[in-house]
């Protein structure tokens, strides 16, 4: 969260893709998206989705972490 607020306080996104909804390996859909920053940088990645029973919607897990780094040693 913190590497989230840092960068894009500076650089946010300006524009959001998202591609086809298409079975993931899972089994379960999964949609592509591409994000482009202010800087011209762009981060892009496969958002799965799963099911909520209790809203009856669906919502993207994971694919948004390309804002994690590995841990320092």
């Amino acid at each position: 969260m913190q590497w989230i607020c840092r960068h894009f306080r500076t650089n946010p996104i300006v524009t959001v893709e998202l591609g086809g909804i298409a079975p993931h390996t899972n089994g379960l859909p999964a949609m592509p998206y591409r994000v482009a920053l202010k800087d011209g940088g762009q981060m892009a990645g496969l958002l799965p989705m799963k099911y909520d029973e209790c809203s009856q919607a669906w919502f993207g897990v994971e694919g948004l972490d390309w804002h994690l780094r590995p841990p320092t040693q």
